[in-house]
């Protein structure tokens, strides 16, 4: 079942994709394999809920779980199949056999990765966070085993050493995507628009939790930022304006203040009234951590309902049983283990669970991406202890209708 063992002593942090702005070179696409399937739980036959297959793609070891929770997707050779970046190798996909890889490593110690679409004239490449630096991954023409880095921008430092969180969007219509990265004054954006040095700029001021997500909030056809902001004991959740014209120290609008701490922020349109709506994972160490759902409504923002509460809690929204409303997918660790659940949505913005199957381990980081091209949503995910395991559980409720 396990078919591969790689050993990596690296230090990264969660880099994930943006919501919205792909461009045709750059898509979130992935990986897959075969080999148990968990048990079915009574969801409606045909349904993309009962029907997942789990394989393991690699075990990796680390001096910490945080090491390893760089997870990105694309086609970085423009073949038409998406490969993967995990800590410090790149999974690329074999045309013949695009569900197995050839592994390639690009250096160690970086604090995130992510494949992006780099404009025109260079397509999609790699991007990487060292300390500071910000640097462009290029392939060794001598060994194709390895990569090599050139420095692009100094990103400055994040507040006493919090994980940074960095996402891809389109910000500024056309050319390449930009890249979000946190860091000492709050979140900076880096365009690559120079082929040495890129651009960097500060854009939200004062977003100093490292945690944020992005969507279109004032119904402008632009992206907007929605951040956690430290505040004495709690936490102010704000949103930043985009100008829409590529300018610094974007207008800031308080959304609602909570308890605790921000873990992580999700933003997408929960109900019919086409405005985006809000998911907050919150709360502090000892009392466990709530997935929270908060409605924009013509009064403002207005809490909707608590749908989780445990340990270790991850989620992703997406449309994942394909019937046009954003669902959630959570992975977490309760009194009872660490566990794989949907939400599925009413389209109302009310959520019902679905345990789709148990995890070996504390999940540490997953994403939710059409690994296989089948037209469903696989989740691919990483998951241990000291010694951690990146898998995926492949939806087969569409592919198995083909």
């Amino acid at each position: 079942m396990k078919n591969q063992l790689i050993q990596c002593l690296l230090l990264a942090i969660v880099l994930c994709s943006a919501c919205g702005g792909e461009n045709p070179e750059q898509t979130d696409t992935v990986i897959r394999q075969s080999t148990e399937t968990p048990t079915d739980q009574g969801n409606e036959p045909g349904s993309s809920l009962d029907d997942w297959t789990y394989q393991s793609i690699a075990l990796l070891q680390a001096e910490s779980n945080t090491a390893l929770s760089s997870i990105d997707f694309g086609d970085i050779n423009n073949d038409g199949l998406i490969d993967l970046i995990n800590g410090n190798l790149l999974y690329k996909a074999v045309q013949d056999d695009p569900m197995n890889w050839e592994v390639a490593a690009y250096g160690s110690e970086f604090q995130g990765i992510a494949i992006m679409y780099l404009g025109e004239e260079r397509g999609t490449g790699i991007v990487g966070l060292r300390g500071t630096k910000l640097v462009e991954l290029l392939p060794n023409l001598d060994n194709p085993e390895t990569m090599d880095a050139k420095v692009v921008a100094d990103i400055p430092a994040s507040r006493r050493n919090k994980i940074r969180q960095c996402k891809k969007a389109q910000l500024i219509p056309g050319g390449a995507q930009e890249l979000l990265i946190t860091g000492r004054e709050g979140i900076y954006m880096v365009e690559a628009d120079d082929m040495d040095e890129w651009s960097v700029s500060l854009i939200a001021p004062d977003a100093n939790s490292s945690r944020f997500d992005l969507g279109d909030i004032d119904r402008d056809q632009d992206l907007d930022i929605v951040a956690a902001i430290d505040d004495g004991g709690g936490t102010k959740v704000v949103w930043f304006e985009n100008p829409g014209d590529g300018s610094e120290y974007w207008n800031s609008h308080e959304l609602t203040a909570v308890g605790g701490t921000v873990t992580q922020i999700g933003l997408a349109k929960l109900d019919s009234d086409d405005r985006i709506d809000l998911i907050l994972n919150s709360g502090g160490t000892e009392e466990g951590q709530n997935i929270t759902s908060y409605m924009q409504a013509d009064t403002g923002w207005v809490k909707q309902a608590e749908l989780l509460n445990g340990m270790d809690i991850l989620f992703e929204i997406d449309d994942i049983d394909g019937n046009g409303t954003m669902d959630v997918t959570t992975m977490h660790t309760s009194r009872d283990g660490s566990k794989f659940c949907i939400w599925p949505n009413d389209a109302d913005g009310k959520f019902s669970q679905v345990e789709v199957a148990a995890l070996e381990g504390s999940p540490i980081v997953f994403r939710q991406v059409d690994i296989d091209g089948d037209g469903d949503l696989d989740v691919v995910y990483l998951v241990g202890d000291n010694e951690a395991e990146l898998a995926v559980y492949i939806n087969g409720a569409i592919g198995k209708e083909k």
